[in-house]
């Protein structure tokens, strides 16, 4: 029996504050949930929870450092990979990294796909074992003739999501549609912010 996976969200939570009435800042959770209303409370939970260890003087799992560590290992099998091969890997801000190459057709799905394989696998940070879940958007200009690089990145963006999302299986190919999808100030609509964006145009 096939099992559909959650769908994906990312969401904008207010965050509560002890010290002042009112709403303070913004916590954001990406995730899978029932529906957006059980990621907001998700999202709430784990920030009321982390606050409360905090204030308890215990402490966070993981936490920025972790964070910092995830990046910095990404990019350094991103590095390692590439250098074998005909490619470029940079990183586009945040989690966020992007890698343009030249393979083989016949062999371009299954290098994709081992690099996703590499990508998620473990590693430790300080006492923790650190498991990744990677997703990865592909765009190929073969498939885009004509196209500039930004249109074939926002394609690859698009079909990342669309994974994420369960609308599209791995390995999803993009297509100049996707490449066309609808943003806010060049970010894909529905990322994080881009509602405060709109509302500032």
């Amino acid at each position: 029996m096939d099992v559909m996976p959650l769908p994906y969200f990312e969401v904008d939570v207010p965050i509560r504050s002890a010290d002042q009435p009112g709403l303070h800042g913004v916590h954001v959770f990406t995730g899978r949930a029932d529906s957006r209303s059980a990621a907001v409370r998700l999202a709430q939970e784990v920030y009321d929870a982390a606050r409360a260890a905090q204030e308890a003087g215990l402490e966070i799992p993981y936490g920025h450092a972790a964070g910092d560590a995830v990046i910095q290992t990404i990019g350094q099998r991103l590095t390692r990979w590439s250098a074998s091969r005909q490619a470029l890997a940079s990183r586009l801000g945040g989690d966020e990294f992007a890698v343009s190459v030249v393979l083989p057709p016949a062999t371009a799905l299954a290098e994709i796909t081992g690099l996703r394989e590499q990508l998620q696998q473990p590693f430790q940070h300080e006492q923790h074992t650190l498991r990744l879940d990677v997703s990865l958007g592909i765009a190929r200009a073969v498939d885009m003739p004509g196209e500039i690089s930004s249109r074939i990145l926002r394609g690859a963006d698009t079909a990342m999501y669309k994974v994420k999302e369960g609308r599209e299986t791995f390995p999803y190919l993009a297509t100049r549609a996707d490449a066309y999808a609808d943003t806010v100030n060049g970010r894909r609509v529905g990322r994080r912010g881009t509602h405060l964006l709109a509302r500032a145009a």
